[in-house]
């Protein structure tokens, strides 16, 4: 079969993109409980709205996968509202079973008054935005760092911004800097706490560990006046009216942080009040639990370390679902722990209650409710604007001639597909109505005309 370019469209955008965004919402309403994510960019002239969801499916939390892609420019609250509400009713979603809102903290998302928030808390109630405030934690760690800034003796962000701009402007300054970390044996020092809230599995229940985590190693610090080995090695070489009001500086600085951050993360009781409008028995729940955790405790006891049972549950799920495209979602999810597993081998847990709920001998409806609930509150809305990453591929100066639905169908077969190359040419090989879709002329959405 040859494959021209009206050809190569055509299927992308009338088979292979529907196709799997349609698995993908297959699996959201098996679960009900879903999040919706969204965020808004400039491409050129045209402004995009793409639209993902995050759910519970049987190998733990999937998120990030296209549904839409809007092209719109207007961004009223109201505009993007009948936008957002007409891609869930075209998707076939269950409007009840909308848990939260992703998106950035503006007022025209998340506003009190008039906003996407508002708008959709007046038709679905007990609606969350993400983080419990519309916000993502990790502007919010980086908001209370600013916030904090201004209570030490140096304007650190300038000096900062002035760093950078002076090696960045030159290739030479950059090369000069990288030799200087070669001679000293450093390496760039990365915030694990940024990286760990940015991973594509976290969800609302790793938040509280990360952050109730983070304040009290900072509470710490304001107990014992510590503040790193290096720093009180520096304060005791300086005058010492100099290091205490640098310390307290110091003091300022952190109690500020986290207040900026308490005032955020304190809301979490409103999970416990939405947790019981959606009908659960708390008597079941009590008894399934009992029987889910014997069966942790068995499986525990076994001579296989539960890191290697979870990945072979995993492999056994992909071999035995030949119609959905878990390979490639596996393996993400793997390099997503990559640096971490070379340390120690990292069980997440929606992986691990995926396997609980597969292996248990008995149904248990309400606990995998309660799971698949809390799984679908994203922690942050990082991943959305990560589709701006691939499109910056899809569309630059030397490719500006794509339609916005070529470009919503490479997204959505990307994302919400996830195979190589080599493994897409196998999948397909394997789908007789796929392959009999492709032939077919039934993809074209227009005729050609015959010209006297």
């Amino acid at each position: 079969m040859s494959c021209g370019r009206t050809k190569c469209n055509s299927i992308a955008v009338n088979v292979l993109a529907p196709y799997f965004t349609q698995k993908v919402l297959t699996e959201v309403k098996e679960v009900y409980f879903y999040s919706i994510m969204f965020d808004a960019s400039n491409k050129g002239n045209t402004k995009f709205f793409p639209v993902c969801v995050q759910y519970f499916s049987k190998i733990g939390v999937k998120k990030g996968c296209i549904i839409d892609l809007i092209d719109d420019a207007d961004e009223s609250a109201t505009n993007i509202f009948e936008n957002l509400m007409t891609v869930i009713k075209k998707s076939g979603l269950s409007f009840d079973g909308l848990t939260s809102i992703g998106a950035d903290n503006t007022n025209v998302n998340m506003g009190n008054n008039h906003s996407v928030y508002t708008l959709f808390n007046n038709e679905i109630e007990n609606l969350f935005k993400v983080d419990h405030e519309g916000n993502c934690y990790c502007h919010i760690l980086h908001n209370g760092v600013k916030w904090g800034h201004q209570h030490l003796t140096i304007d650190i962000e300038k000096f900062l911004m002035m760093t950078y701009a002076h090696f960045s402007r030159s290739a030479k300054r950059i090369e000069e800097l990288k030799s200087y970390y070669e001679f000293y044996e450093q390496d760039f020092h990365i915030q694990k706490t940024n990286l760990e809230l940015q991973k594509e599995c976290i969800t609302a229940i790793d938040l509280y560990r990360i952050i109730t985590s983070l304040q009290y190693k900072l509470k710490q610090r304001l107990d014992t006046g510590f503040f790193g080995i290096h720093c009180r090695q520096i304060l005791n070489r300086i005058p010492s009216d100099t290091s205490i009001e640098l310390q307290a500086s110091f003091v300022r600085f952190i109690s500020t942080f986290l207040e900026y951050v308490d005032k955020y993360f304190s809301q979490n009781v409103a999970i416990l009040e939405a947790i019981g409008h959606f009908d659960l028995n708390e008597d079941n729940l009590f008894n399934e639990f009992t029987e889910l955790k014997l069966t942790f405790e068995i499986i525990k006891k076994k001579q296989v370390p539960l890191f290697d049972q979870i990945q072979f549950f995993l492999s056994n799920e992909q071999e035995k679902d030949t119609n959905t495209s878990l390979p490639m979602t596996i393996r993400q999810n793997e390099m997503d722990e990559k640096d971490e597993e070379d340390q120690t081998k990292v069980i997440r847990s929606d992986q691990l209650w995926a396997m609980l709920f597969a292996v248990n001998a008995t149904p248990t409806p309400n606990r995998k409710k309660l799971i698949c609930f809390l799984s679908s509150i994203p922690a942050s809305n990082a991943y959305v604007e990560c589709v701006f990453s691939d499109m910056k591929h899809l569309l630059n100066d030397s490719r500006n001639r794509m339609s916005v639905e070529s470009i919503a169908a490479e997204l959505q077969i990307r994302r919400n597909g996830s195979i190589s190359c080599i493994d897409m040419h196998k999948y397909l090989l394997s789908q007789k109505e796929l392959l009999e879709a492709i032939s077919s002329n039934n993809k074209y959405t227009f005729k050609k005309q015959r010209i006297d």
